[in-house]
């Protein structure tokens, strides 16, 4: 969401506060303090590699999400 708004996410993610749901998943419960922000936006929570943790954040709801593995081709 710091990104979605276009600010600093070193400077600013502790602005954030974020609790689960009741089925386990990735909610934001308010930003600065505001409750109100919050209810716009959709946040899910992603499976990356062992050792990583990684969500991403919308202002609309999220639908549905793939995953696609780039692998680049390499040609001299």
């Amino acid at each position: 969401m710091v990104k979605g708004l276009g600010i600093s996410m070193a400077a600013n993610l502790g602005r954030l506060e974020f609790d689960l749901d009741p089925i386990g998943g990735l909610r934001l419960v308010e930003w600065d303090g505001d409750q109100s922000v919050a209810q716009g936006w959709s946040v899910l929570r992603l499976n990356p590699a062992p050792g990583y943790v990684a969500a991403v954040a919308s202002a609309h709801p999220i639908r549905s999400l793939s995953w696609q593995h780039w692998s680049p081709t390499w040609t001299d």
